[in-house]
């Protein structure tokens, strides 16, 4: 079993420092209960300036083809469009069920919407996230897995916030000014002080979080 992973130092400078500088912007932004157009295009500039970073950076290399198998890789590329707008199409058609599934459950049950999205719904959209990162662990791949971490939530934050604010400014709902927002910002500080710390993650370091975030489950029924 792996209960230690390595985390090269440059993780932590370029991809950890700046998660955690996002996460302040985005907590900035909310101080006023709402995260407005102006702010949701600001968001969207910072991912962009981010995934051009990512790829201009060192860390992503381009698979070089041989000039014989132009062929090869078109098909490969014409599989793979297909493949996203595929994916895009069944995840437009099946969120449109989930939203409103997760909206009747929240009546059903009297609890805010809020709750049903950062339980039921913010844990099924991290499954896949969890896969790979499972996978990472298991072939001691600390960067994989704590750059898939870090990669979503600056996209969840910048990218998915972002193009929603655009769409229609974000009003928060007491629980999540008072309880979500200071809680993301407080994880985050402390997911990255734990990588920071001799630059591994090891299983005690896990269970830290992993209580932490029963602890905030736990507080947000506090708020029904």
């Amino acid at each position: 079993m792996v209960t230690v992973l390595n985390i090269k130092k440059e993780i932590w400078y370029k991809d950890g420092l700046l998660l955690l500088l996002f996460t302040l912007i985005f907590g900035a932004f909310a101080i006023d209960g709402k995260i407005t157009l102006v702010e949701g295009v600001i968001c969207l500039i910072l991912f962009t300036f981010y995934l051009i970073k990512v790829l201009k950076s060192k860390r992503f290399k381009r698979k070089k083809f041989p000039i014989n198998n132009h062929k090869k890789k078109e098909k490969k590329l014409i599989i793979w469009i297909a493949i996203i707008i595929l994916s895009i199409g069944a995840l437009a058609f099946s969120a449109r069920y989930v939203i409103g599934s997760a909206s009747q459950l929240a009546k059903i049950w009297g609890v805010p919407e809020t709750i049903i999205a950062t339980l039921m719904l913010a844990v099924g959209t991290s499954l896949p996230e969890l896969i790979v990162s499972l996978s990472a662990m298991k072939k001691r791949m600390g960067d994989l897995l704590i750059g898939n971490i870090i990669g979503s939530n600056i996209s969840n934050l910048f990218l998915v916030g972002g193009v929603s604010a655009i769409i229609s400014p974000l009003i928060l709902s007491p629980l999540s000014f008072f309880l979500l927002i200071p809680a993301m910002i407080l994880l985050t500080i402390i997911f990255i002080g734990l990588i920071r710390t001799n630059w591994l993650l090891k299983m005690f370091d896990g269970l830290i979080l992993f209580i932490l975030y029963l602890t905030f489950v736990i507080a947000l029924f506090f708020f029904i």
